[in-house]
């Protein structure tokens, strides 16, 4: 088809009924937006990472196209054939030679995508709650093969890093050549100090087939939750590690300049998996998948066909992009903090850690959590009922601690603040904590929850008539607990105490003032 009669052509009369459809034009494909259908067509180019120019290989990738997105969304309605008719080119109807192919999706509303609700400050925690919890159902359940693996390999990684590098060295009149090459560099120095850590992630099966272009334009809340335009055309840009595809959105939150909604995105991704090794190459990741858009960004600025306006605005991304990734590779990062979030059972402890992170952007890993993944366990299921008093000793109690002073460590490497929540009952628990803060040069404070006795045996009951808490604690582990418990004091470092059993907006303001304090004090670690 031509790139300009054609096009007009086939969108002036579609099937269904539908108005005369809107043309936009992508580095890769036009789009032509009608009023309750889009028909997404491939340019005939070959761009090295993807190639279309045959019209066998557009029909091969417009099937797949619908096969893979009909994992994550359900608009996905098929491929419609192009014809030539004496009329012109029409999608879906007429005779004559079949000239191009044309996948045919459900429009959804511009204003329900994630990029869309955050520009008009309406995308929450909640939202990323939510889709943290689908994400992580999709890498449960992504394909692995030893083929993907192949294919989503470190070695495959250096390569699509290094033709990142390469393709944007090749364009100078958009980006800065001494940036270029000191993101090439930490990049490269990253990868060959980490080795082992990729090693260790291809070996634990972190590499799947998954979305592989997962940022805020693609998420759409209508209100089910519909995920679309994964990459099709490239199963080395597709399959790799989850953390790769978890670093995708972060980063884009973070390039938006929200890194607390890009860490909260973390954080309930990593509750959800326990996935938390993924920390360890994290930032190698974020500054990747930064390249990446500032590449795409890059390829479209020079793209004739494109209008005006588009090429500026992509000369801005691909620039802003590269500013990201050189910031990521930085070295004069400063240490994000480190707290502890203590407190009786039932005390509300885990609701405060959330709201930290709801507010700071900080990673939460939780005992309760952490004790069960250690178990073999699912979030739901009672580590007593399984294994008795042992689920709780002072060997699991061990590991589970030490599991929480790992995860703060890799925090610290990602450059990502951290709340360890946990009953922290004994003074020593704490010092450990605040002696890795030290250590790593960290801000550090104590977060302590606090309510009356009859509100912590009453929310212990309510909990343990509805179920589905994390926790095993009932109300008859309040009184030994209780008896044991070594409250936070001022020689361990900042403490902050908040009553949870206040009402939810005057709780919400104590913690904001307490952020507050903390942040302007910058009292890093006892001693």
């Amino acid at each position: 088809m031509d790139p300009s009669a054609d096009i007009q052509q086939a969108a002036s009369e579609l099937p269904g009924g539908e108005a005369r459809a809107r043309v936009i034009q992508t580095h890769l494909s036009y789009v032509l937006m009608g009023e309750r259908r889009v028909w997404k067509l491939k340019k005939p180019l070959d761009l090295g990472f993807a190639d279309f120019t045959t019209l066998a290989r557009r029909r091969h990738f417009c099937e797949e196209e619908v096969r893979l997105n009909r994992r994550l969304a359900t608009i996905y309605e098929g491929v419609d054939e192009v014809r030539r008719t004496p009329a012109g080119d029409r999608i879906g109807a007429g005779e004559g030679p079949v000239v191009d192919y044309a996948v045919r999706m459900k429009r959804l509303p511009d204003d329900a995508s994630a990029l869309a609700l955050l520009g008009a400050g309406r995308l929450t925690a909640e939202h990323l709650a939510r889709l943290a919890e689908r994400i992580a159902r999709f890498h449960r359940d992504a394909a692995r093969s030893a083929e993907i693996t192949r294919i989503g390999s470190y070695a495959g990684l250096l390569r699509a890093a290094a033709d990142n590098f390469v393709r944007c060295a090749a364009s100078p009149a958009i980006f800065d050549a001494a940036q270029v090459a000191r993101v090439r560099a930490w990049s490269e120095g990253f990868a060959a100090s980490h080795a082992d850590l990729f090693a260790a992630r291809e070996e634990a099966g972190a590499i799947g087939d998954l979305h592989g272009d997962l940022h805020l334009d693609h998420v759409y809340f209508v209100p089910d939750l519909e995920v679309i335009d994964c990459i099709e055309f490239n199963p080395g840009f597709r399959c790799g590690d989850v953390a790769a595809e978890i670093a995708f959105l972060a980063m884009d939150l973070d390039y938006r300049r929200r890194p607390d909604l890009a860490g909260h995105w973390l954080s309930r991704y990593l509750e959800r998996t326990q996935d938390y090794e993924a920390l360890g190459v994290l930032r190698f990741h974020l500054c990747y998948r930064a390249m990446v858009r500032a590449k795409v960004a890059g390829i479209a600025a020079e793209e004739p066909e494109i209008a005006a306006d588009q090429r500026r605005a992509a000369v801005e991304s691909a620039r802003a992009h590269l500013a990201l990734a050189d910031r990521t590779a930085g070295s004069d990062i400063v240490p994000p903090f480190i707290a502890v979030m203590t407190g009786l059972v039932g005390s509300g402890k885990s609701r405060v850690a959330q709201r930290i992170s709801e507010r700071t952007g900080a990673i939460v890993v939780a005992t309760d959590r952490v004790r069960k993944h250690l178990l073999g366990l699912g979030a739901r299921e009672s580590a007593v009922e399984r294994f008795g008093d042992w689920a709780y000793g002072a060997e699991m109690n061990d590991r589970v601690y030490a599991r929480l002073l790992d995860v703060a460590r890799w925090a610290q490497e990602a450059g990502r603040p951290v709340v360890l929540d946990g009953v922290f009952p004994v003074r020593h628990r704490r010092e450990d904590a605040a002696a890795l803060a030290r250590g790593l040069g960290a801000p550090f404070a104590i977060f302590e929850a606090t309510a009356p006795e009859a509100v912590l045996y009453e929310r212990l009951e309510r909990r343990r008539r509805e179920g589905g808490d994390p926790s095993d604690a009932g109300p008859e582990l309040l009184a030994p607990l209780r008896a044991r418990y070594e409250p936070a004091d001022d020689r361990e470092g900042r403490v902050f105490r908040l009553a949870t059993d206040a009402p939810a907006d005057e709780l919400d303001q104590a913690l904001g003032r307490a952020l507050e304090e903390w942040t302007s004090s910058r009292h890093d670690a006892p001693g």
